[in-house]
């Protein structure tokens, strides 16, 4: 079952769809969500740009 998140971004509104699929993914690309609070720049690009995979949206905000 599939977990959304919604938020507006720079006056856009942004949908992050999480699915199982989503999850592999993004622990494939090395995103550990225990690193979080240790390396939260590192967790939350990695985190972003499995994303950004998923929605396939141009434009997407990312973590500097």
């Amino acid at each position: 079952m599939a977990k959304t998140m919604t938020f507006t971004y720079d006056g856009k509104d942004y949908t992050l769809e999480f699915t199982r699929q989503t999850v592999i993914q993004t622990e494939n690309m090395g995103f550990n969500a225990n690193d979080i609070d240790t390396k939260p720049v590192s967790s939350l690009t990695i985190l972003f740009r499995s994303l950004d995979r998923k929605s396939g949206s141009a434009g997407m905000p990312r973590p500097i």
